[in-house]
């Protein structure tokens, strides 16, 4: 089994490349009222749960951009906010 503290930064990384790849060009819009997202947020969100469940696909995903989770082992569970600025 992978190690988990190696699989998580593996995660932030691809995430963070995933950000630094939007930086400058990405437009916010509101999913609600005052609650903005970007592409870069769903971008950076989707690079790292597909670090996330390339190891662990039995794990579930709770997370800001997608509120439904994606329910597999409610034994194991990722907790991601991806940082793109926005509030």
């Amino acid at each position: 089994m992978p190690d988990y503290r190696e699989v998580a930064e593996a995660a932030v990384r691809a995430a963070g490349a995933a950000l630094l790849d939007w930086r400058g060009r990405f437009h916010v819009r509101q999913k609600g009222p005052c609650d903005p997202v970007t592409e870069a947020d769903l971008a950076a969100q989707e690079a790292a749960w597909a670090v996330l469940s390339k190891a662990f696909p039995s794990h579930d995903l709770l997370s800001e951009e997608s509120p439904h989770d994606r329910l597999a082992d409610e034994r194991f569970r990722w907790i991601l906010d991806p940082l793109d600025g926005t509030q």
